[in-house]
């Protein structure tokens, strides 16, 4: 009877230990989420000179990446 809730005792142990080290493990390893809403301007609405400007998802910075990548259209159909 010992013998049996000993070895109860050990199988439920050990699947709790590999649950804890898998759920470690796929925590570190996965790719983190991001929830852009949760985004905080840093740099005042200033875009231009923004560190995280490239990664921003504010929608001023969208509206910014917007307008920047037309003018550039614009730019290269002038010099064609």
């Amino acid at each position: 009877m010992n013998d049996r809730r000993n070895f109860l005792k050990n199988i439920a142990r050990l699947g709790m230990a590999g649950g804890i080290i898998g759920g470690t493990a796929h925590l570190a390893v996965r790719k983190p989420t991001v929830d852009k809403s949760l985004h905080i301007c840093i740099n005042e609405g200033i875009c231009s000179s923004c560190k995280s400007f490239s990664g921003c998802g504010l929608p001023q910075a969208l509206s910014a990446k917007a307008a920047h990548k037309s003018e550039k259209t614009i730019n290269t159909d002038k010099e064609s």
